[in-house]
């Protein structure tokens, strides 16, 4: 089996028709979810040692 790209347009994998766009827009909006929680965590924990530091030493 060949998998041609199409180079030019950004579309480099063939659709699989197995995929719906409905599946695809649950997990990119999971995706979305699970990198704003991991960004507000490392704000968090930055904030936590900024004031550890600003408090202890």
């Amino acid at each position: 089996m060949s998998v041609m790209n199409d180079h030019g347009t950004g579309n480099h994998f063939p659709s699989d028709p197995r995929v719906s766009d409905e599946f695809v827009r649950e997990r990119a909006a999971e995706w979305t979810a699970f990198t704003r929680f991991t960004t507000y965590g490392v704000v968090a924990v930055v904030v936590l040692l900024l004031l550890m530091a600003l408090f202890l030493l």
